[in-house]
C-alpha cells in the first residue's frame, strides 16, 4: 500500500498533532458547568430575581476563572444586578418611592418586604387605591387569602375600575377561582361610589 503523508493516520486524514492551529481555544470540561450557571442566572435575572441572579454569577467568577470570555459577559450582569439591588435596598423616601420599591421586591419574590412599603403607603394615604391594590396582590401570593381580599375590596371602592385589573392579573388568578371571593369583588365594585378613574394599581411589572 502507498503510505499516506507523514503525521497522516491510516485513513489519510492529518492526524490531531499535524493539524494547523485553528485558533480556537481547547474545549475545557468546566465549560458546559460554567455555561449551565450562567444560563441560571440570566433566567433569575430576566425574572427579576436580581439576588438569586448575582450568587449565580458570583459562582461563575469564583468557580470558572479560566472561561475568559463568559466571564466577561457575566461581569457585565453582575454590574446590572448591583445596581438593582442597591437601588430596592436603599430606603425610600415618599410614596413614589415606596411604591417603585414595592414593585422592585414584588418582582424579586421578595413579597415581606414589599409589604412592608406598601403598608407604609396606605399609612400615609389610606386611600391609595393603588397601594391597597398592591397590598391585595402581596397577601394573595402569600395565601392570606382573607387579608388579600380585605385589600382587594378596599382599592375597588376607592377606584371601581381596579375590578377589571384585577379580574386579568394572573397573581390572582388562584384567588379568583374561588366563586364566593370573586362574588364579593363584583358586589364591593356595583356599590363603590367613588368616581371612576385609571387605576393607580400597579408600575409597569
Amino acid at each position: 500500500s502507498i503510505p499516506g503523508p507523514r503525521g497522516a493516520g491510516t485513513t489519510g486524514k492529518p492526524s490531531a498533532a499535524a493539524r494547523p492551529d485553528s485558533g480556537k481555544p481547547p474545549f475545557r470540561p468546566t465549560y458546559p458547568e460554567a455555561v449551565a450557571r450562567y444560563e441560571l442566572g440570566m433566567r433569575a435575572f430576566q425574572q427579576h430575581r436580581f439576588q438569586e441572579a448575582a450568587e449565580a454569577f458570583r459562582a461563575v467568577l469564583s468557580q470558572y476563572p479560566e472561561e475568559k470570555e463568559l466571564n466577561e459577559r457575566v461581569r457585565v450582569y453582575m454590574s446590572a444586578c448591583e445596581r438593582q439591588l442597591a437601588i430596592s435596598n436603599s430606603e425610600p423616601q415618599d410614596v413614589e418611592q415606596r411604591l417603585y420599591a414595592a414593585t422592585l421586591a414584588m418582582n424579586a419574590g421578595d413579597i415581606e418586604r414589599a409589604l412592608q412599603h406598601l403598608e407604609a403607603v396606605v399609612a400615609e394615604n389610606g386611600d391609595h387605591d393603588g397601594a391597597l391594590y398592591m397590598l391585595g396582590v402581596g397577601y394573595a401570593l402569600r395565601h392570606d387569602d382573607g387579608t388579600a381580599v380585605k385589600y382587594l375590596r378596599r382599592a375597588i371602592e376607592c377606584n371601581p375600575a381596579n375590578r377589571l385589573v384585577a379580574l386579568k392579573d394572573g397573581d390572582l388568578e388562584r384567588l379568583l377561582r374561588d366563586d364566593t371571593v370573586r362574588a364579593l369583588l363584583e358586589s364591593t365594585a356595583r356599590t363603590a361610589i367613588g368616581p371612576k378613574r385609571v387605576p393607580q394599581s400597579r408600575l409597569n411589572r
